[in-house]
């Protein structure tokens, strides 16, 4: 399972409590009794639903701080480790190879870039702004006398 599915499970059932109307309405429900079947019949508009939710209605600041600590604290199941130990370690080795001779490297991915942007250079020494991959709409909003960036619920951009 993708990391960000994770972690759109994981927030989806952390959510909930505040939430009831959920408690009967679908995709929430199969996520809320990891009802797989139910989950994958919602198919893409189900978990473009679900990622609606679970990443959009905050500023970029605050969405960066419950990756990082979702992060933190998150262990993949299998595994029971965290999920930023569980990396492809060829990868790790070519990224590395590749600056060690004068390569710029990136990471394009079909993943959310304010999902990944958090934790990229730490492990795979990929600068934050060297992330492409999938966005959703922002806002700009003056709060308090200062900018802040604003998630909307919306696709922007998905790079599949």
């Amino acid at each position: 399972m993708y990391v960000q599915l994770a972690f759109v499970l994981d927030r989806v059932k952390s959510l909930a409590p505040m939430h009831p109307e959920w408690k009967d309405k679908q995709p929430f429900a199969a996520v809320r009794d990891g009802d797989v079947n139910s989950l994958a019949a919602s198919g893409e508009k189900g978990v473009a639903e679900l990622v609606a939710v679970t990443h959009a209605g905050m500023t970029t600041a605050e969405f960066e701080k419950i990756v990082t600590d979702w992060l933190a604290t998150g262990r993949d199941r299998r595994f029971k480790r965290p999920y930023t130990e569980l990396v492809y370690q060829p990868m790790l080795e070519l990224l590395a190879f590749l600056r060690a001779n004068g390569f710029t490297t990136f990471i394009v991915s079909g993943g959310g870039i304010e999902f990944m942007r958090p934790w990229t250079e730490a492990v795979y020494g990929v600068h934050p702004e060297q992330v492409v991959g999938s966005s959703i709409k922002t806002r700009y909003e003056m709060r308090d006398g200062a900018p802040i960036l604003f998630r909307l619920p919306e696709v922007n951009f998905v790079n599949d």
